[in-house]
């Protein structure tokens, strides 16, 4: 397959060149309409290695799970200061690319072609991004068991049919709550995929704090801050209540007409002072999205 050069941040790519992103997933797939999504990372990441620093006086171990061009690690390494960045692909093509363009930027980045689910049983990171082709549910048991004691958890899903209640039936079996398709789907769909990373980090008594979750355009995006601490995990699994809804509003109890959806986290979505350091970072380096935050 043809590739063309492409600029996205301060990295040059090497990507399939394709009018559909979805023709070059035989060698790797590349959206340039994710920029925005990528942008908000790099600075969120940042935000937190700056944390992390400050914390422990080391550096955090990043793992990119599902890379592809490998966009998205060689920008956390460029543009966020990770020192230390594992990436990977089951694509045997997408990861050979991913080295190509390692090479192209003169990045140093540790690029396995293996099934993730395999490396995070094995190692233990401080930062996990999945952002997988359609639902992340397959990877998240896995990652919350990789990450250690004081971690991000970066995560996204595709299958917004499914989480904004198209498909309710195939939410309530990936993800235990049953979606709907009411006023506020995209919100609820959000909500829905929290739940289940909270549930799946609290097995590992590690608290899932969301920092960053927002909706746009065809995916959901949810990043928090993780610790390993029982105390911190009932604290957040106290924000959890049945969820009750009709197309225009919701209950935690039964009501007319109402549709359970399940019991869902009804706590906060974002914290403000991190969206704050993720806005100065995105316009103190003139990247597009602050307005997101």
């Amino acid at each position: 397959m043809k590739l063309k050069r492409v600029e996205e941040g301060k990295v040059e790519l090497f990507v399939p060149d394709v009018e559909i992103p979805e023709h070059g997933r035989g060698i790797a797939f590349y959206n340039p309409a994710m920029r925005l999504d990528r942008n908000l990372s790099v600075a969120a990441l940042a935000s937190f290695r700056k944390i992390y620093l400050e914390r422990f006086r080391t550096e955090p171990v990043v793992f990119d799970a599902l890379t592809a061009t490998g966009v998205r690690a060689l920008r956390y390494v460029k543009e966020a200061g990770v020192k230390e960045c594992v990436a990977c692909d089951t694509n045997e093509n997408a990861a050979e690319l991913a080295r190509q363009n390692a090479k192209l930027n003169n990045i140093n980045l540790e690029i396995l072609n293996q099934d993730a689910r395999k490396v995070m049983l094995e190692r233990n990171f401080d930062v996990i991004d999945l952002d997988p082709f359609g639902t992340p549910a397959n990877f998240l048991p896995f990652a919350a068991r990789s990450l250690k004691r004081f971690s991000l958890l970066c995560v996204t899903a595709t299958d917004t049919a499914t989480l904004f209640g198209k498909y309710p039936d195939a939410s309530m079996r990936r993800y235990f709550a049953r979606s709907a398709n009411v006023g506020f789907a995209r919100e609820l769909g959000l909500r829905i995929l929290l739940s289940f990373i909270i549930r799946e980090c609290a097995k590992f008594n590690k608290a899932f704090v969301p920092k960053l979750c927002y909706v746009h355009r065809h995916y959901v995006r949810c990043i928090g801050l993780v610790e390993k601490s029982k105390e911190k995990t009932n604290e957040v699994l106290k924000h959890f209540s049945p969820l009750y809804v009709s197309p225009i509003e919701w209950h935690t109890k039964p009501f007319n007409g109402s549709y359970f959806v399940g019991n869902i986290f009804l706590g906060p979505i974002r914290d403000v002072a991190f969206c704050k350091a993720v806005e100065e970072f995105l316009l103190s380096n003139r990247l597009d999205g602050a307005e997101v935050v």
